[in-house]
């Protein structure tokens, strides 16, 4: 199997690859990359190939300019944190918080 090819500065979602760092496990190639948001954190490269990881995870969801985590829009729109999870599965951000509480 052709080994694939990954170079610091090359970007999947919002995370920059930085450098490859010695794996835990065999087969499992490690980078280290930082996010849009300035975390910087160790990543599986088939995570970040596959779309499985994009943020670093503690940097949250922009939404109208704004950027806060899946609890905190929760909190603000007055709907469960696991409401919004199960929403977002299926449909948009935006369009999670425009049905509110009462759906």
């Amino acid at each position: 199997m052709k080994r694939i090819e990954v170079s610091p500065g090359d970007f999947y979602g919002d995370m920059e690859v930085i450098r490859e760092i010695p794996a835990k496990a065999a087969g499992k190639r490690l980078l280290l990359c930082r996010c849009s948001c300035g975390n910087e954190t160790e990543v599986r490269l088939a995570h970040l190939r596959s779309g499985q990881t994009g943020t670093c995870g503690h940097c949250g969801m922009e939404h109208k300019g704004e950027r806060k985590t899946a609890k905190a829009w929760a909190k603000e729109s007055g709907i469960k944190p696991s409401t919004l999870s199960a929403r977002l599965k299926r449909m948009g951000l935006g369009e999670a918080l425009e049905m509110g509480a009462g759906r």
